[in-house]
């Protein structure tokens, strides 16, 4: 038997410390619009199933995702039936609770805890990791990139040559490492802005200066923002920390700034190192391409690269394409698990 229990994230609810996308109040800030936080535990056999869901109303129903690069924790042992109980059954809750659809995003630092030896969780390996994803309907979708230092400092050194010579250049002109205030708020925003349009990015790129503004004006989160300011541009990048670990979530680049974005990531590494961070998350690129640009320019600092999981699970058919053609909800991506009642309920062709 399999039993779920949905928790509201309250205004003084914490994430695990451990994992900036296990906070609820980073992954509300980042989601750009209402969403009401949740917290479910499946519990299957001797061994639970606990993370982070975000919930989105629409006027034909509940959107369902887990945060970006989500930590799945597992408490106990559990087998692969077992897994794949808990999925069901969550899914079960959730179009119960009127979801119309869920889209799961696993991440890297999913983890396990032994109750028998009552230690710490540890972060499952690949394989493990990789059975997880799929007892729950997700697949790699593309790479994304961690770096990991010890105790010392980053070190040049292992670094590719040509990221070393960019770094060279970027770190002649003036670092900075600061907290993310409203004053620095307001000149990423506004090179934030001006980048997008340079790109003419996709709608949901677009965010204002309204959306950096309450970042940083919202004292429960810890970010951190690393700049590059030199004669031929600025380059910036924005970070958010918990614990042990830490995301990369926005950069900029304002005029040329020759090694500019290079060296405002060394500027980070160095100082998130010395806050206590041992991992960072740098995520991967715009799309699943392998020659997407962001995404050669980030596997040129990782330490490791591992896949992102991605899949989905649909409920209500038409209440999905109704968020669509409203612009609330994007198409499902695959693998997309689609349960008996959605598939009963879709209209029949004529």
């Amino acid at each position: 038997m399999s039993g779920v229990v949905f928790t509201d994230c309250t205004p003084d609810a914490a994430g695990d410390g451990e994992d900036p996308y296990d906070d609820p109040w980073l992954v509300a800030a980042l989601a750009g619009t209402a969403v009401h936080l949740r917290r479910a535990r499946i519990t299957v056999g001797d061994g639970a199933v606990e993370l982070l869901t975000v919930w989105q109303p629409t006027g034909s129903g509940q959107l369902v995702r887990s945060s970006d690069y989500a930590a799945l924790r597992l408490d106990g042992s559990l087998s692969t039936r077992e897994l794949r109980s808990a999925r069901a059954a969550l899914s079960t809750s959730m179009a119960a609770e009127g979801a119309v659809s869920d889209v799961s995003l696993i991440g890297p630092f999913c983890t396990h805890r032994d109750r028998r030896t009552g230690g710490p969780a540890t972060v499952l390996g690949d394989a493990a990791q990789a059975e997880l994803a799929a007892c729950w309907g997700a697949a790699p979708r593309k790479p994304i990139a961690v770096v990991s230092w010890g105790d010392t400092a980053p070190d040049l050194a292992g670094l590719p040559g040509k990221v070393r010579n960019d770094l060279r250049t970027g770190l002649r002109n003036e670092r900075r490492w600061r907290r993310f205030t409203p004053e620095e708020a307001d000149g990423l925003a506004e090179d934030y802005v001006a980048l997008m349009d340079d790109k003419d990015a996709a709608a949901r790129w677009r965010l204002g200066t309204a959306f950096f503004a309450a970042l940083a004006g919202d004292a429960r989160l810890e970010l951190w923002v690393a700049s590059i300011h030199g004669e031929d541009g600025v380059a910036r990048a924005l970070f958010a920390r918990s614990g042990r670990r830490a995301a990369y979530l926005f950069a900029t680049r304002r005029g040329t700034a020759r090694g500019g974005p290079a060296a405002a990531l060394w500027v980070a590494f160095e100082g998130l190192q010395a806050i206590g961070v041992r991992d960072l998350l740098l995520g991967g690129g715009v799309s699943d391409e392998p020659d997407d640009s962001l995404w050669r320019f980030k596997r040129r600092f990782a330490t490791r690269t591992c896949p992102l999981y991605l899949g989905a699970h649909l409920f209500d058919e038409c209440g999905h394409r109704r968020a669509v053609e409203d612009g609330l909800a994007r198409p499902l991506p695959s693998p997309c698990t689609v349960s008996p009642v959605s598939a009963a309920a879709a209209p029949q062709a004529a």
